[in-house]
């Protein structure tokens, strides 16, 4: 525990040492303002833990400096952000230095972290799935395109000698359209509490998203209340 704070400590200051040179390099104008805007491509992660640190023990404030920092779903967006001038610095996964290749105004300065052992791929309890050849053709959800997890899904697909189509990444934000097709009614020969016929209703769902893309199929049942008897006229 002591070495895990350590770490995070040391991380922290080499952030601290990361922001003073940006804060220097800036200019006068930087330096008026006093402020980092600092971006991280996960809100979660514990790599990206130190500048939390740093700013809850006062490292920044000590050195006349305040940092804002924003958080996103995923490297790519984060680099949108960096590119538009929103943040000065980003924390990402490393994914983002290939848009640096294609042109983006970035720089990489550092790395903070040693190799990743901590990202797994998980599937529902009662997935048939239980060995990674099992995962071809499936639908891997990631945080973004151009992101980490984006990359690693599709870095699985060519490991295995399944084909740039291996595996089918399904990011957080997609605008997504469900539709439901009733596949079978059941009476269950039962009453509610207020004397109502109860049945069962099975529907199967398609969900797909902006690009008309089926990204997951499943088959719901909801339970039902019956319509009531009309009354008899009366004769």
């Amino acid at each position: 525990m002591a070495k895990t704070l350590a770490r995070v400590l040391a991380r922290a200051q080499c952030f601290l040492a990361l922001a003073l040179s940006v804060f220097v390099a800036a200019g006068p104008t930087a330096r008026a303002a006093e402020t980092i805007n600092v971006g991280k491509a996960d809100a979660n992660s514990t790599a990206f833990l130190p500048v939390h640190v740093g700013d809850r023990l006062g490292f920044f404030k000590k050195r006349g400096i305040e940092v804002k920092i924003a958080d996103f779903t995923g490297g790519s967006k984060m680099s949108q952000a960096m590119a538009a001038g929103s943040i000065d610095i980003g924390l990402g996964a490393g994914t983002e230095m290939a848009l640096v290749a294609k042109g983006a105004p970035m720089l990489a300065v550092c790395d903070i972290m040693p190799p990743i052992s901590i990202i797994g791929i998980a599937v529902p309890w009662d997935s048939p799935a239980r060995k990674i050849d099992q995962l071809k053709g499936k639908r891997i959800g990631i945080s973004s395109a151009g992101s980490l997890t984006d990359w690693l899904a599709k870095q699985l697909a060519a490991h295995e000698g399944w084909g740039a189509d291996g595996v089918k990444p399904v990011a957080i934000g997609d605008t997504i359209r469900a539709r439901l097709t009733c596949k079978r009614k059941i009476d269950r020969s039962r009453k509610d509490a207020k004397g109502r016929g109860q049945g069962v209703v099975a529907w199967d769902v398609e969900v797909t998203n902006q690009d008309d893309e089926l990204v997951a199929s499943y088959d719901i049942l909801t339970l039902v209340a019956k319509r009531a008897e009309p009354a008899a006229a009366a004769g």
